[in-house]
């Protein structure tokens, strides 16, 4: 299969934690392959920790706890992130994948990318597209059972990168795991396997990462499968496609044509918004810029089989086609159910809130390009306020000394209630960490303890200091 852009980006990273708004990228590991997977170029960027973060405790234990104690070497999260978008943009137009990637990597890229004054949406522009290669694999299990031998934890099967990558002769010790290009390397492994054994489904999936060769698949089919694991549970249903939101043409609603129409037609318009999350799920939301599994009915030999006949499935389809009225019923039904909520005052929440307007985009790139110096001029001519507010964190991060005494203040008052903040806040502070880690060696194996306590001693300094600063006594909820 051709596609308009053939080279591949594989990336994966490490953070601090699963908070795309709090945490940070620790390690961040790419490679650059042609579309047969052959290597072209390589990255590997570490870097230190952000004063202001504290590690999550379940997040040590998974990337080890060494890991997230040691300093990261000389480099700093700004110049991890600056290096990682100057490399992947100089590797663009590319088909950017990570392992779970819609639900975590790309979600940290895009808020490193934001949070220091770059294009958070960088892989789904200038020509880039997007997979997942949980996504291609949970499809191949779906689409070509015994193809791809998929493993099994407590009775469902587990689609993790280690155990899938192994289960299929991909070579990935233990110790490797979490480690960001070793990740890299075994997911290249995994997708040359998936690309060998089943290529139909490996260049389906690879076909809808193009959001216009996606549409052009649904206009013209009437009738779609549409495939997916949700919590472990496979699901394979027939669908029609009904509309697509009008205040985000990336989403489609589709109607599962196991049921008749008329059971959700007669629903009243508080009832219509209600069913995007009843049970059973007949109306479905996809998202089109995620690379779903969708596909025409009976392609795949192995697929699995249509218990509904082709005559009813036809009427069904036909009725929710040809009926208008109820087509718009759903548009705004689709709206009210994912209204937005109220926007939060934390900048770091607000990457969805609005578009990053083209003249900052400008000056965002000269604020890189200009010396540290004059950075804080470039700043106050940025009119997006979320924005300035980043871009005064990343001077007091890099060149404190630059910023004004009660500028430094405010920073570092910042940088405290982060730290110190309550048990309820929406990150990991100091406080919260430690009660966790405690838990967490009241249970541990020894040589685990003495590690973790390492940890509690590296954050017990870092509270103190925080404490002693003069503005402690009042903690602030800081975004």
């Amino acid at each position: 299969m051709k596609t308009e852009t053939t080279n591949y980006v594989l990336y994966d990273v490490e953070t601090s934690g699963t908070s795309a708004h709090y945490d940070q990228i620790f390690q961040l590991g790419a490679l650059l392959t042609d579309e047969h997977l052959n290597v072209l170029d390589r990255l590997e960027l570490r870097c230190r920790r952000l004063p202001h973060v504290i590690s999550n405790p379940e997040a040590m234990l998974a990337t080890g706890v060494d890991a997230t104690i040691r300093n990261g070497g000389d480099h700093s999260h700004y110049a991890l992130v600056r290096a990682a978008q100057q490399t992947f943009n100089a590797w663009s137009p590319a088909i950017f994948c990570a392992h779970n990637g819609f639900q975590f990597d790309e979600r940290m890229l895009r808020q490193a990318l934001f949070q220091t004054l770059h294009r958070p949406f960088l892989t789904q522009s200038h020509g880039n597209q997007r997979i997942d290669s949980m996504t291609m694999a949970q499809a191949c299990a779906i689409l070509a059972p015994g193809r791809l031998t998929i493993p099994d934890l407590n009775g469902k099967p587990t689609f993790r990168l280690g155990p899938l990558a192994r289960a299929n002769g991909v070579a990935f010790p233990e110790e490797s795991a979490h480690d960001a290009l070793h990740d890299v390397e075994a997911m290249r492994g995994l997708m040359a396997v998936m690309a060998d054994r089943a290529p139909d489904v490996y260049a389906a999936t690879l076909r809808n990462s193009n959001k216009k060769a996606l549409l052009s698949l649904i206009r013209s089919h009437e009738i779609l499968r549409f495939s997916a694991v949700h919590a472990g549970r496979v699901i394979s249903r027939i669908v029609a496609p009904v509309v697509t939101a009008p205040s985000n043409s990336n989403a489609l609603c589709v109607f599962d044509l196991a049921h008749d129409p008329d059971s959700i037609r007669r629903l009243t318009d508080a009832e219509l918004v209600g069913a995007f999350s009843a049970s059973p799920r007949i109306l479905r939301t996809i998202k089109l810029g995620s690379a779903p599994i969708l596909s025409p009915v009976g392609v795949f030999p192995g697929e699995p089989r249509v218990t509904i006949s082709a005559n009813t499935l036809a009427e069904r389809a036909k009725t929710i086609r040809e009926d208008r009225t109820f087509q718009a019923r759903i548009a705004r039904a689709m709206d009210r159910h994912f209204a937005k909520s109220p926007a939060s005052a934390a900048p770091a929440e607000q990457i969805y809130g609005r578009f990053i307007d083209p003249a900052d985009e400008v000056l965002c790139e000269t604020f890189h390009e200009t010396r540290w110096e004059d950075r804080r001029l470039v700043l106050d001519q940025i009119g997006d306020d979320r924005l300035r507010v980043f871009g005064l964190r990343l001077i007091y991060a890099e060149r404190p000394d630059l910023l004004t005494d009660v500028e430094r203040a405010e920073m570092h008052a910042w940088q405290c209630d982060r730290i110190l903040a309550d048990n309820d806040a929406a990150w990991m502070p100091a406080p919260t960490a430690l009660q966790a880690v405690t838990e967490m060696i009241r249970r541990a194996q020894p040589s685990m303890a003495r590690q973790l306590e390492q940890y509690v001693q590296r954050i017990a300094r870092i509270r103190t200091v925080a404490t002693q600063y003069p503005h402690a006594a009042k903690i602030r909820k800081a975004g």
